[in-house]
């Protein structure tokens, strides 16, 4: 598994909502295939609704991204896909 957590290969923002719902997003920087670890920057208060896709400049991508293992302070997502320029873009939502 591959920890992604440089300020070079990632970029996280939060939102807070009404009702005590926060919105968290980021893109982080995919160059190795496999698992990586995407740390939310901040703590929910339980396991948040994670969505992601891929973000990469240079065309069709070969393999869907799939998200494992959300917690409260971060999640994993894993496939084939990696290169230099290739992105994974997300966005989290749940109470803080």
């Amino acid at each position: 598994m591959n920890t992604a957590t440089l300020e070079s290969t990632s970029h996280k923002t939060s939102s807070e909502l009404p009702g005590g719902q926060v919105i968290a997003a980021g893109k982080i920087l995919k160059a190795a295939g496999g698992i990586i670890e995407v740390p939310f920057g901040m703590t929910f208060a339980e396991p948040p609704f994670v969505v992601v896709s891929s973000n990469w400049p240079n065309g069709v991508v070969g393999s869907i991204e799939t998200i494992h293992n959300v917690e409260r302070d971060r999640f994993q997502v894993n496939s084939a896909n990696a290169a230099q320029n290739y992105y994974v873009s997300w966005i989290a939502t749940g109470k803080k």
